[in-house]
């Protein structure tokens, strides 16, 4: 499990639902970009976090199953400003998606490994708003971007307040540098995606990655 601030996060069907909406949102969009020639472009649930929004899609997917995994684990792992921008970006994402398309949510949620009979109303949207609210409070993870914008020295000194060092933020540089997926995404996905939504993943990075 992910403790944040030596505060656990529960178990919840909340950020179930806010990681399987965000993981195949993004997929679909994947899928979409193919099909039209705009793959180039930035898009994916990371794009909530605007220091984040360049990541490379299929990348997007395989770390939110490192930290659907780390997440489901009985071992606790604190959390990174990495895990803590997923959490944040998967269920600002599935707000949208509840808000914007409730027949795909309702499809999404209905066909996942785990029953969920949740209703896809604006009271799930305020739930999965509250959820991220309740984890992730200080959010370092949306200042890292405005600290890019600023000189250094004040920068430096604005990181220093917030308790913000390099050894910290190492992890997000790292993720905005990666290429390749992990060849555990199929494993990481237990309990999150279905084994033929599993197989489709591949089939769509494979795709993707043939057409870039």
């Amino acid at each position: 499990m992910l403790s944040i601030d030596h505060q656990t996060v529960p178990l919840s069907e909340t950020l179930y639902i806010a990681f399987r909406l965000a993981f195949l949102e993004t997929l679909e969009r994947i899928a979409l970009a193919d099909q039209i020639g705009v793959g180039d472009r930035s898009f994916g649930y990371l794009t909530q976090v605007p220091f984040l929004r360049n990541t490379r899609p299929a990348v997007q997917l395989d770390e939110l199953l490192v930290t659907w995994s780390r997440y489901q684990t009985c071992e606790v792992h604190e959390a990174t400003l990495v895990d803590q921008s997923i959490l944040y970006a998967a269920c600002e994402t599935a707000v949208q998606v509840v808000r914007t398309d409730p027949i795909s949510a309702r499809r999404i949620l209905s066909s996942g490994p785990t029953p969920c009979r949740v209703e896809v109303n604006g009271a799930l949207a305020d739930r999965l708003q509250q959820a991220h609210l309740s984890c992730t409070q200080k959010g370092d993870f949306l200042l890292l971007s405005q600290f890019q914008d600023i000189p250094p020295a004040e920068a430096a000194t604005l990181k220093q307040e917030y308790g913000i060092d390099d050894e910290t933020t190492e992890c997000m540089f790292e993720l905005l540098s990666r290429y390749r997926v992990s060849p555990l995404m199929a494993e990481r996905a237990r309990g999150l995606l279905t084994p033929n939504e599993i197989r489709q993943v591949f089939g769509t990075l494979r795709l993707a990655a043939a057409a870039t």
